[in-house]
């Protein structure tokens, strides 16, 4: 009897998992069936793995800071890499991957909340709050009294033109 309850839950099991596979298949592609399914989809267990961006990127950010010293000197703005250069073992092993991706990640949330109208709101909002608290705990080489940073954007990945500045935190003391 045990014996037969045991292999009903793994038939069950097997059968949920070949439902939910076949269900996961048929929503990687955009269709009706697609838009129905995933208004079912409370609980959000169906995965969205698309193999190429919807919007390619069409721009570059980058990440600036700069510190005042304690002396009260500001040093230049230095770049904080949003990502690699790649390289053949990145496939393998690239322990920096995450941290990139969480960078850029925020970098982007805090464009899209810092409008015009909302630049005082900005600064209590988790990408701003990420961003600086990432900054400030940078390793220095000097005695640093505050921090600052800058997202800029260039329009043409090829760097022909100068990047824009975007946002300019406020300074922020360590």
């Amino acid at each position: 009897m045990a014996e037969m309850a045991t292999g009903l839950l793994e038939a069950a099991a097997l059968g949920v998992m070949v439902f939910w596979t076949g269900v996961s298949a048929v929503c990687q592609a955009p269709c009706r069936l697609t838009s129905r399914l995933r208004r079912m989809d409370l609980a959000g267990l169906i995965p969205n793995w698309p193999f190429f961006a919807p919007v390619p990127g069409t721009c570059d950010y980058y990440l600036l800071y700069r510190d005042v010293r304690a002396d009260g000197e500001v040093t230049d703005w230095r770049e904080l890499s949003l990502c690699d250069d790649r390289r053949p073992w990145h496939v393998i092993w690239n322990p920096r991957k995450r941290e990139k991706k969480a960078l850029f990640d925020l970098t982007v949330a805090l464009l899209r909340e810092a409008q015009p109208d909302r630049l005082e709101a900005v600064r209590f909002s988790v990408p701003y709050l990420a961003l600086i608290t990432y900054v400030s705990s940078l390793s220095r080489q000097y005695e640093a009294y505050a921090t600052q940073f800058l997202v800029m954007i260039s329009d043409e990945p090829s760097r022909l033109r100068d990047p824009e500045p975007l946002f300019t935190s406020e300074v922020h003391l360590l």
